[in-house]
């Protein structure tokens, strides 16, 4: 027996006819039904979310909710349009005078809109509403946007606007301030794979769990795509549809094989990475794709770190296989392959030879496992030999002595400490007094000469402010409880404070160089160069 009925592609046949049927959008429907419910209908909606998730189908079951008359011919505006009365049976098949759909994607200009304004003063023919549903309204041009503002503020009670869109910024804020606007989000791994088994169970298609998974999960979020692909896996396979045929038909990499292939990656094993990658080119892999795929599994790994369980939606084989790495490979580590990775995807997409790029990341990206991480080289953990086998997760050469041999001259001290029996000492007061415009002076235009008791004699630069030493003896008599008498002369004293300190990061720069773990950064990275010494006060800050 021949079935005489054409066949209609899965993402037709199972488009949602009412709003129960939609998947994932029920703060949406919700919201709807409150508004028809009370009679309290917008005249312009816009619907809003990526290609795929129901933005036109909600339209069209919109226009049928507002033109339904029931089965009787007696009904009103209703959330559940029932699907048999006159409006609702033309409405599904796009015949009725009084819907009007335009894709804006084709029809952009102002004469396309003027065809609009121009029917809209006129009443619907047979249905309670004129219905206009705009898609893709972003692509409209300006002309196009402005000559559809006013009517959009103050239509008719008969008509209402209905617009889709998938790039909601391009659409003027003076065209959204006009409607009522309702996000349709991306729909979940589980409504997706509830509603492609839904599918399969009605259209006798045998497919396991984790080939539906791996529909959802390539279909991101998207319904359409999902049972696009399912239809297309159907064909494909002529029986069942499995994870290794859909991995075939999208160019996908076999994960086991990504996840060996990262495995070596991380060892630093060069030819049994290229060995593993030519192997998914083999299977069909394309080389953009599978540096996609490893980005995935990089981020699984490091989500798996955060989150301390794998996702839920992995097969058991896989979520057993990231809690095995996880537990052995950093976050640092999976950060740094990521990194290169994601350069190196970026460079195949402009390469003559993606292929030959594809390898040379590899190499780079294998080639990790002989540098430490910046966290290795602080740790300091004792070998024998610099980065002896070390690998990616290696020690580090022994804890070398302290790069200095004293503290820095300038350090801040407690308020409560007013001891003075240096000039620094002086100096820190004012530094923890918050009196940074005298400090600076004291560190950059003032020669220290003597220090004799409440009397303190200074040499002061040409960059010095007159009154300097006036406004010295005045602020240490009021925190030192005793009169201090300042003392300016015209020659004598050291070099200023700053140039000391000067001197000193300059030799400690100097023996900085010969430190080895300085020596190990520097050859480890080589352009390096040190810009900046802190000297700390022991061995425990060191480290």
């Amino acid at each position: 027996m021949t079935n005489d009925q054409p066949y209609q592609v899965l993402a037709r046949k199972y488009r949602p006819q009412t709003f129960a049927d939609l998947f994932g959008h029920e703060a949406l429907v919700q919201t709807l039904s409150n508004a028809i419910a009370s009679h309290q209908i917008a005249h312009a909606f816009l619907l809003t979310g990526i290609r795929g998730v129901g933005k036109t189908t909600t339209a069209r079951i919109l226009a049928r909710a507002f033109n339904c008359v029931g089965s009787d011919g007696q009904g009103s505006e209703t959330i559940n349009p029932c699907g048999v009365c006159e409006p609702c049976v033309s409405i599904l098949q796009g015949s009725h005078m009084d819907v009007m759909e335009m894709d804006a994607a084709s029809r952009t200009g102002v004469d396309d809109i003027r065809e609009i304004i121009d029917s809209i003063p006129y009443k619907p023919t047979s249905a309670r509403y004129k219905v206009y549903i705009i898609d893709e309204v972003h692509m409209l041009s300006k002309n196009a946007f402005n000559a559809l503002l006013k009517t959009l503020e103050e239509p008719p009670e008969h008509v209402k606007f209905i617009m889709a869109t998938t790039e909601v910024r391009k659409v003027p804020v003076t065209v959204l301030s006009r409607c009522q606007r309702f996000d349709l989000k991306r729909l979940s791994m589980d409504a997706l794979v509830t509603l492609l088994k839904t599918i399969c169970t009605k259209e006798n298609i045998a497919a396991d769990d984790e080939a539906l998974t791996l529909i959802a999960k390539t279909a991101e979020g998207s319904a359409r795509d999902a049972v696009s692909l399912l239809d297309q896996a159907r064909s494909m396979s002529g029986e069942a549809v499995t994870v290794p045929g859909l991995q075939a038909m999208l160019g996908l990499a076999d994960r086991g094989k990504l996840y060996d292939l990262l495995e070596a990656l991380v060892r630093g094993e060069i030819a049994d990475a290229l060995t593993l990658f030519d192997a998914l080119l083999m299977d069909g892999g394309d080389p953009i794709l599978v540096f996609q795929d490893i980005l995935e599994v990089i981020h699984t790994l490091t989500q798996a770190h955060i989150q301390k369980t794998p996702h839920a939606y992995l097969p058991e084989a896989e979520a057993a296989r990231v809690r095995d790495l996880a537990s052995t490979l950093r976050p640092d580590i999976l950060g740094r392959l990521w990194q290169v990775i994601l350069k190196g995807l970026q460079e195949m997409r402009t390469a003559p030879m993606p292929e030959q790029a594809a390898e040379m990341v590899l190499v780079r990206a294998a080639h990790l496992a002989d540098i430490p991480t910046p966290l290795e080289l602080l740790s300091l953990k004792p070998v024998a030999e610099p980065y002896a086998g070390s690998g990616m997760g290696g020690a580090l050469p022994k804890s070398p002595p302290s790069l200095i041999s004293e503290p820095v001259s300038i350090q801040p001290v407690s308020e409560g400490d007013l001891d003075v029996n240096t000039f620094e000492d002086i100096t820190k007061l004012f530094y923890v007094r918050k009196e940074m415009l005298l400090h600076h002076q004291l560190m950059k235009n003032v020669c220290f000469v003597n220090l004799h008791e409440e009397t303190l004699t200074l040499r002061l630069l040409d960059d010095a402010p007159k009154g300097l030493g006036t406004e010295l003896s005045k602020r240490l008599t009021a925190w030192l409880g005793k009169p201090w008498q300042v003392v300016i002369v015209d020659e004598g004293g050291g070099p200023t404070l700053e140039a000391q300190l000067g001197d000193l990061k300059t030799k400690l720069r100097e023996e900085s160089q010969t430190h080895p773990l300085v020596q190990s950064v520097l050859q480890t990275f080589p352009g390096a160069e040190i810009t900046n010494v802190t000297p700390l006060e022991n061995q425990d800050q060191a480290a």
